[in-house]
């Protein structure tokens, strides 16, 4: 009996460990796609500038 209660906390261990780095792992893979995008928002708008004439 107390050998089932064990292998259910440690399956219930291994599926909150799982959970919480997915869950780390898609902040992660959000903050990197902010991060292309605001990169490639500055290179559009660098690309514009020079495209437009304005120039430095």
């Amino acid at each position: 009996k107390s050998l089932t209660f064990f292998r259910r906390g440690l399956l219930f261990g291994l599926t909150r460990f799982f959970l919480q780095s997915l869950k780390s792992l898609r902040l992660n893979l959000a903050e990197e796609l902010v991060t292309l995008l605001l990169l490639l928002g500055n290179l559009s708008l660098l690309n514009g500038l020079v495209n437009s004439g304005g120039g430095f």
